[in-house]
C-alpha cells in the first residue's frame, strides 16, 4: 500500500525533572522490598543503558520527588490519574507547538488531531488542551489510539496517513503522549523492577500532510501481525495501585524467532528486500528486545544506534519513542527506505515504511 502523506515536521518534548543513573537507581531501591538483592537491582540498573530519563514527578536536577514514599503500595489509580491530568496536555502541546512551527503551517490548516497514550485517562484530555493552546479550529477532528502501548505511535500514523490519503487538502496534527512514570511499582517481581528501571516520560508529535518535498519521510506502507499464542507474554493491566506491567522473559527470544518471516513477507509485498532498508528506527522496549532483533534480522553494525541512542537518553517513553527514532534518523538525513518496528501486549507487532 503507498500513501502520498508525508511528516512534515517533529516536535519533541520531556519534562525539566530528570533522573540520571544513580537518581534512577535510588528510586528504583527506595521502592523495591527489603528482600529484593540490591547487587542484582544495580546490575539491572547499569543494563538497561539509560544514562537519563525525564519525569513530570521529579522536581529538580538532583532527583527530587515526593510522589512515591517507601513501603506501602504506592499512591493510588486516583492520585496517579490526577497527575496525569495535571501534566499531560501540558507537555503534548509544547511538542505540538513545535512540529506546528517546524512545518510551517498555520494552526487554523489543522484539520484532525490523532493522540495516542497508554498511560492516563482523562475527559476532557490532552487533545482539548492542544487546541486550546495552539489555537486550533474547535471544529478539528479528533481521534484518540488508546491504551495499545508502545506500537501505538505507527498506528496513529497509519491513521494520520489515511485521513490524509482520502483529503488532499487534509493536515493531521499526530501526538503520542506518556507518563510512564506514574505507573512505577512496589513489587519485587523481576517485570516491574524492569519496569521501574526502563521507563521514562515523553510527548511527540508530527505533522502530516501531502508535500512533494522528497525531504519529508513518505509515509509508504503498514503492517501488523499478532502472534499466536502469546497473549499472556507481555500485558498492561490497570490495578489498584497504577498500571501494572505483565513481561514475560521469554519476550525477546519469541520475537526473535517470529519477527524476521513477517518483516521479509511483509517488505516483499511493498517491493523490498531486508538488504535494501536503508535504516532502522526499532522501539527499545529494552536492550535485550532491540539486540535480539537485530541478531535475528541479521541488520548491519549500527543498525540500531538511533534506538540505543534514544534509549541511553531519554529511556523507554512508550509511544512516544518510535517518533525520536523517527526525528533523529531526519536529522541526520539517513538512507531510506526506513522501517520502523514496534511491539505491545498481545503479542502484537507493527511495522511502518517510509520513503
Amino acid at each position: 500500500m503507498s500513501f502520498s502523506p508525508r511528516i512534515a515536521a517533529f516536535g519533541l518534548a520531556t519534562p525539566p525533572g530528570r533522573l540520571n543513573a544513580q537518581q534512577s537507581l535510588a528510586v528504583c531501591e527506595a521502592l523495591a522490598p527489603e528482600s529484593v538483592d540490591r547487587s542484582k537491582m544495580t546490575l539491572l540498573s547499569r543494563r538497561t543503558g539509560i544514562d537519563s530519563r525525564a519525569s513530570v514527578v521529579v522536581s529538580n536536577s538532583g532527583g527530587t520527588q515526593r510522589f512515591y514514599e517507601s513501603g506501602g503500595n504506592g499512591p493510588t489509580t486516583a492520585g496517579r490519574m490526577a497527575q496525569y491530568e495535571l501534566h499531560a496536555g501540558a507537555l503534548a502541546a509544547k511538542a505540538c507547538a513545535q512540529a506546528l512551527a517546524g512545518s510551517g503551517s498555520d494552526a487554523s490548516r489543522i484539520s484532525h488531531i490523532v493522540t495516542a497514550s497508554c498511560t492516563g485517562f482523562a475527559a476532557p484530555g490532552p487533545d482539548v488542551r492542544i487546541i486550546s493552546e495552539l489555537g486550533l479550529s474547535p471544529a478539528v477532528r479528533r481521534l484518540h489510539i488508546g491504551f495499545m502501548g508502545c506500537h501505538a505511535a505507527i498506528n496513529a500514523l497509519h491513521s494520520a496517513a489515511a485521513l490524509a490519503a482520502s483529503q488532499p487538502g487534509a493536515v493531521v496534527l499526530v501526538c503520542c503522549i506518556e507518563l510512564c512514570t506514574l505507573h512505577f511499582h512496589y513489587s519485587g517481581r523481576a517485570d516491574h523492577l524492569v519496569c521501574n528501571a526502563l521507563f521514562a516520560d515523553g510527548a511527540a508529535a508530527m505533522v502530516v500532510r501531502h508535500s512533494d518535498d522528497p525531504a519529508l519521510p513518505r509515509l509508504a506502507g503498514f503492517s501488523s501481525v499478532l502472534l499466536p499464542n502469546c497473549g499472556d507474554a507481555m500485558g498492561w493491566l490497570i490495578g489498584d495501585h497504577g498500571f501494572e506491567m505483565k513481561l514475560d522473559a521469554s519476550v525477546p527470544e519469541t520475537l526473535a524467532a517470529a519477527i524476521p518471516a513477517w518483516v521479509d513477507g511483509q517488505l516483499a509485498a511493498m517491493g523490498l528486500k531486508r538488504s535494501e532498508v536503508g535504516s532502522w528506527a526499532i522501539h527499545p522496549g529494552g536492550p535485550k528486545v532491540v539486540q535480539a532483533i537485530a541478531t535475528a534480522l541479521d541488520l548491519p553494525a549500527g543498525a540500531i544506534a538511533p534506538s540505543l541512542a534514544v534509549l541511553r537518553e531519554h529511556g523507554n517513553m512508550s509511544s512516544a519513542t518510535v517518533p525520536f527514532i523517527l526525528s533523529r534518523l531526519h536529522e541526520q538525513n539517513a538512507p531510506k527506505p526506513w522501517v520502523s518496528l514496534a511491539f505491545g501486549p498481545g503479542l502484537a507487532g507493527e511495522m511502518m515504511v517510509l520513503h
